[in-house]
């Protein structure tokens, strides 16, 4: 009971203890600050006199005195590193340099040195394994470094510092240098012990070990330069205005520094000021040593405490983050930050398209408009005219390129990058230079840290000259150029035009500035605007050699399915796998890389064949799109992030159900009949004698195109080319060896499928020619054992016309229901359904958003030939 009722006690009286020394270390605050003011107030310092007083530091004092912060920081980085030497813990020299730097940048600012610097060194040191004896050890350690520097340094003052200030009545009652003395002895006593070998003290309870003599040597050096390079700081900066005797001031500098020290008070604010005013006396301009003082305490205090805040936070960002996410409702907050970032993250690379577009028109705006006469009178006393003109040139230029780049910045190609973060330094620095526009300087400035952390979004290896420009851009870039000019000739329709303002070099000559301008601006806009019209155009692969013909053909051959043979017909391009047993034909545009069918070949590698195509694309600024795929491979494309939509039916027939008999083939045995009768015939044309027949194949398809009216298509559709159909067997309807129809047979070296492509006839074919060809054709199919008779797709068939169906699926039904004047989608799945086949569904892939209307628009050009063919046979 007793025990406890004392740790309560102890508890209690230890708690009073420290209310007891921040009240009085408040009250010297508050007594430190009220002596600051009473200076303030005495010598009438304002914020004019601030500026006028700040503006008389020579450049020159101030780079002395940010260096000798700067070197001052680092030795007192050392300090730790001196100790941990000394007490043999193995720390990394970085982390004792970092723990170090900010301990002391915190308690020079926040006081109670042991206890604020003491807690900052426990969380790193602790984290690094050390215990709480061995931190204690390293910050008396370090205390002692300071106070042995300092105390040399006081002593040394007597030496060379002006005696008659030693005995000013002024300072101590003019006992300064029995202060001094007595420092003197203690330093004395303590090296006499250093030097003897005592290093072991005890008194009481309490050991002291003292560090050996060249610890010791280096701790002192390293006070002393601790001191000298801090007092240095508010030496350069009074030394011009005082003219005061270094010695003396660093005596001062030390009384000054050891007042504030032990008076406890946050960084010693006040109670420096107080004691250093007190000490000069009245020898000096207290007004002059005031704004040092003050200058003093921003570079020495201040600036280095905003850094060390922002290294601690960025050290300890993990702690506080698990911090962080233990509070009510952060969950929640992260959840929509993250969610906000993600749709900022898809569209960033817009946002800084927008910016630089921003840019580009602030600095060709600016270079329209006068600038303001007070700002160019500055400027002229910093550079010359000739520098003033040459940035305004070159800011309304610059303001140009930005235009361009901002459109390959909306591209993500990787040249954009280096190229604007160029262009802006650029931008900031002739803003500057032209008229002191610091707003506009600083808006450039914040894109360009905004661009800085954005490189992994320029990946795109592409040209800038490769379909950068766009009409639409184009017309943005001139519109915004002829605004700009507007803008000028509007500010400046005072001024009367006259052929001598071209040559007009004055600080005042605003308009002429703009006439020149104007002039080199509208040059390098056409000038850069021509190069992209004439070397426009979209990125275009080789097209397939024979050799990759021949090789795709191989795999195609051991496919199940005859989807795949119109992938031969070289006006796609074949994208590879890595090991070349997998590949997708396609077609490019500007927006859309369009893959026909599914991948063909391996399936083990359609999956990161399906991810390469797709990278490959938005390499170039393009989106991939699968046309006419199966159901068989629709997770691949759902994993791709696409969307699937219906595009119609694909007609397949079961030969080992296929027969001519029955009342339902009627039709269809008279026709086959008729034509027999009629000297028809029908055979089988073997690739190999392909060549021989291809002058009279052509005879038919020309005849065919001129009878349609219409003429060839593409892409999905095969096309009468002599090196296709010399790659399959080519079924004809002859009559005393005159062929007067055919259609090119598809199929594989396994007897799996069988369809067909090009299916045409001529001016002597007779009545009913295509169903004789077609069935004839699944007669043979079936009579060598192959499986299924692939009809081809029906397009917009077995769409859903409900009222909850998408709005594609309810527009392509009634298309398919009433849309004949262009093409008769109904009668074409008429026609195939008399051969009473399977329906299986055919899909689209394409992106998400907004994409089926020009998807479908692209792919139906692509068929077509192009615009016109889209709405012509």
């Amino acid at each position: 009971m007793f025990a406890v009722a004392f740790q309560h006690l102890g508890g209690s009286i230890l708690k009073l203890s420290r209310t007891l020394i921040n009240g009085i270390s408040l009250l010297a605050a508050m007594a430190a600050f009220y002596m600051v003011w009473r200076e303030i107030t005495t010598y009438q310092v304002t914020w004019a006199t601030v500026g006028e007083i700040v503006a008389d530091f020579s450049s020159s004092s101030l780079l002395l005195a940010f260096a000798a912060t700067i070197m001052g920081y680092l030795v007192l980085a050392t300090y730790d590193l001196l100790a941990i030497h000394h007490l043999q813990y193995k720390i990394a020299w970085h982390k004792t340099l970092l723990a170090s730097f900010l301990g002391f940048a915190i308690s020079n600012n926040a006081g109670h040195a042991i206890i604020t610097g003491g807690a900052v060194r426990f969380r790193f040191y602790s984290s690094w394994g050390l215990d709480t004896a061995a931190i204690g050890k390293i910050i008396i350690f370090s205390s002692a470094t300071y106070l042995l520097g300092a105390a040399t340094l006081l002593c040394a003052a007597y030496f060379f510092a002006p005696q008659e200030e030693l005995h000013n009545p002024q300072l101590l009652g003019g006992h300064l240098s029995w202060l001094i003395g007595s420092v003197a002895l203690l330093l004395a006593i303590y090296w006499l012990l250093i030097l003897s070998g005592r290093h072991q003290l005890r008194w009481k309870k309490i050991n002291i070990s003292l560090p050996p003599a060249p610890i010791s040597a280096l701790q002192t050096i390293a006070g002393i330069c601790d001191l000298v390079f801090a007092g240095l700081v508010l030496y350069c900066l009074l030394q011009p205005a005082t003219q005061m005797h270094f010695m003396w001031f660093f005596t001062l500098y030390i009384l000054a520094q050891l007042t504030g020290l032990f008076s406890q008070v946050p960084g010693g604010i006040g109670i420096f000021e107080s004691a250093f005013l007190f000490l000069v006396g009245d020898n000096y301009n207290h007004q002059i040593i005031l704004i040092a003082l003050l200058t003093y305490r921003l570079m020495y205090f201040l600036l280095p405490l905003v850094i060390a805040l922002l290294i601690f936070l960025f050290t300890q960002r993990k702690t506080f983050m698990h911090h962080w996410q233990t509070l009510p409702g952060v969950i929640q907050l992260q959840n929509t930050v993250k969610t906000l970032s993600i749709f900022l993250h898809k569209r960033l690379p817009l946002l800084l398209s927008l910016l630089t577009l921003g840019a580009g028109s602030i600095l060709l705006f600016s270079g329209s408009t006068p600038d303001l006469p007070e700002r160019l009178h500055t400027l002229r006393h910093i550079i010359n005219l000739p520098l003033i003109e040459a940035s305004h040139l070159l800011g309304s230029v610059i303001g140009v390129f930005l235009l361009i780049l901002a459109r390959a910045i909306l591209l993500r190609i990787n040249a954009a990058y280096p190229l604007t973060l160029l262009l802006l330094a650029a931008g900031i620095v002739l803003s500057l230079t032209k008229g002191l526009d610091y707003e506009e300087a600083l808006f450039l400035t914040v894109l360009f840290l905004l661009f800085i952390p954005c490189k992994p979004y320029f990946y795109r290896k592409s040209n800038l000259g490769a379909h950068l420009l766009t009409p639409g851009w184009i017309a943005l870039i001139i519109s915004i150029i002829i605004f700009s000019i507007v803008i000028g000739f509007m500010a400046y329709k005072e001024v009367n035009y006259a052929h001598e303002l071209w040559w007009q070099f004055e600080q005042d000559a605003n308009a002429s500035r703009f006439l020149r301008a104007t002039l080199l601006i509208s040059i390098i806009a056409c000038g850069t605007l021509l190069h992209y019209l004439l070397s426009r155009g979209q990125y275009k692969p080789q097209l397939p050699s024979p050799e990759e013909i021949a090789e795709a053909y191989a795999i195609i051959n051991t496919q199940k399915n005859t989807e795949h043979y119109i992938s031969l017909s070289a006006d796609k391009y074949l994208f590879w796998s890595e090991n070349r047993d997998s590949f997708i034909a396609y077609i490019t545009t500007p927006k859309y890389w369009i893959a026909l069918n599914d991948p063909c070949g391996n399936k083990s590698t359609f999956k990161s064949l399906a991810k390469a195509f797709r990278s490959r694309a938005d390499l170039h600024g393009a989106k991939p799109v699968f046309y006419r795929i199966t159901t068989e491979h629709l997770p691949l494309y759902v994993d791709l992030g696409l969307n699937l939509v219906k595009l119609g039916e694909e007609a397949h027939v079961d030969l080992s159900n296929f027969t001519l008999k029955g009342n339902a083939w009627t039709s269809f045995r008279n026709t086959i009949n008729k034509i027999n009768k009629e000297g028809f015939t029908f055979r089988i044309i073997p690739a190999a004698a392909c060549a021989d027949h291809l002058a009279a194949l052509q005879q038919v398809s020309d005849q065919w195109l001129a009878h349609k009216k219409t003429r060839e298509k593409g892409f999905s559709l095969g096309f009468f080319d002599k090196h296709y159909l010399s790659l399959f067997d080519i079924a004809v309807v002859e009559k005393n060896d005159e062929i007067v129809a055919f259609a090119n047979v598809l199929h594989g070296d396994l007897p799996n499928e069988v369809s067909i492509d090009l299916m045409r006839y001529g001016d002597k074919a007779p009545k009913g020619a295509m169903d004789f060809l077609l069935t004839n054709i699944i007669l043979w199919a079936k009579e060598h054992h192959y499986y299924t008779f692939n009809l081809g797709m029906a397009p917009l068939a077995g769409l859903d016309d409900d009222e909850l169906a998408p709005f594609w699926q309810r527009l392509g039904s009634s298309v398919f229901r009433l849309g004949n004047e262009f093409y008769d989608f109904q009668g074409l799945h008429h026609y195939k359904e008399k051969f009473r086949p399977q329906w299986n569904p055919v899909y689209l892939a394409l992106p998400r958003g907004g994409h089926l209307a020009p998807v479908i628009f692209t792919i139906t050009n692509a068929i077509s030939g192009g615009v016109k063919g889209s709405f012509s046979k």
